[in-house]
């Protein structure tokens, strides 16, 4: 995010905006939708927020141009084909399709014979687990093999 939000700033200092005038934008794309504009406030502080939603950040990537992929440690490249946000039309938002992605992983999840367990990961995250538990408690543990008995 730290980068995300570095990139955002730099691109607007170049072209001599205010965080209202970025908003704004950002905004004009989808001006004419239903959709709630972003607000200055939430571009700006980004990086001091828990978290910010897809919604914000998809706006934010097809207004610097740059993917996702683009702010990977160690990534400094132009995208890979296929790697490109879609345009959106007239009045349209980029939104991620939640449900491709679900089944997307849950493919994955699958060909690495992995279950869907979950035990609070998260909790045991906030009260500093170790990596051994947090892949336990993760939802995505390695599937135990049932033990074989010998010799009955």
């Amino acid at each position: 995010m730290r980068a995300l939000q570095a990139a955002l700033d730099g691109e607007r200092r170049a072209r001599g905006l205010t965080w209202d005038q970025l908003a704004a934008e950002i905004n004009q794309p989808f001006k004419h939708t239903p959709s709630i504009p972003i607000s200055a406030g939430t571009i700006r502080t980004m990086t001091a927020k828990r978290s910010v939603t897809s919604a914000v950040v998809l706006q934010v990537l097809r207004w610097l141009r740059r993917t996702p992929e683009s702010f990977l440690a160690g990534r400094n490249q132009a995208p890979a084909a296929g790697e490109e946000l879609p345009e959106a039309g007239p009045s349209q938002i980029l939104r991620f399709d939640t449900a491709a992605m679900h089944a997307a992983l849950d493919a994955k999840r699958r060909e690495q014979g992995m279950t869907r367990r979950i035990r609070g990961g998260d909790r045991a995250r906030d009260r500093g687990a170790g990596a051994g538990e947090l892949a336990e408690t993760s939802g995505f543990s390695p599937k135990r093999q049932p033990q074989e008995t010998i010799g009955s």
